[in-house]
Formats: structure tokens, C-alpha cells, sequence
């Protein structure tokens, strides 16, 4: 009996874990809302500036510049997920997770 308790404290738990993560991504992408614009905002700037090019530079570029794109995009979204405190840091900033007092 009490196995099978916890078996099935156990699988509601996985479930939970396997719901609530998609609705963190979706969480971080609302709180974030504005610096994904910026990031959305450089995309199409560095998209106009391969205009100028032609040929394989040009798909380089635009390459390049997706490249770009999904990693401010995925940068913030981790950042977001790992404050776990409902802020946006940049992903290049201290969350405050490992500041240390004097």
C-alpha cells in the first residue's frame, strides 16, 4: 500500500515538473516581454545591414544575424528561469544569486 503511494506521489510529481517548465518559457517570455523586443529590434537592424551585400556574404550575414537573434533570445530566457525570482537580468549581468555581503 504504500508503495504504490509513493509510486504515484512520485508520477504526479513528474508530471508536475514536466508542465510547470513549459510554463516558466512562457513566464519568462511575458516578464521579458520588453528586452526581447531590443533583441527582435538588433535583428532587423543587423538584417538591414546585410542588404548591402550579395551572394554567399549576404546569407552569411543574415545567418549570422539569426545566429544572433536566438541566442539574445535563449540568453534572456535562461537568465529569466534561473533568477526564479519573476525579473528579467541580462544575460551578461549577476542575477544577485551569487552576490556576496562584505
Amino acid at each position: 500500500m504504500i508503495g504504490t503511494t509513493v509510486i504515484r506521489l512520485l508520477a504526479v510529481a513528474a508530471l508536475a515538473l514536466a508542465v510547470a517548465q513549459p510554463a516558466d518559457a512562457a513566464k519568462c517570455k511575458k516578464i521579458c516581454k520588453t528586452e526581447l523586443a531590443g533583441c527582435k529590434t538588433d535583428f532587423g537592424a543587423a538584417k538591414t545591414a546585410c542588404g548591402s551585400l550579395t551572394g554567399s556574404e549576404k546569407k552569411a550575414c543574415k545567418k549570422a544575424a539569426k545566429a544572433a537573434f536566438k541566442g539574445c533570445k535563449s540568453g534572456l530566457i535562461n537568465a529569466c528561469k534561473a533568477a526564479g525570482d519573476g525579473t528579467c537580468p541580462s544575460p551578461g549581468s549577476s542575477s544577485g544569486a551569487f552576490a556576496f555581503l562584505d
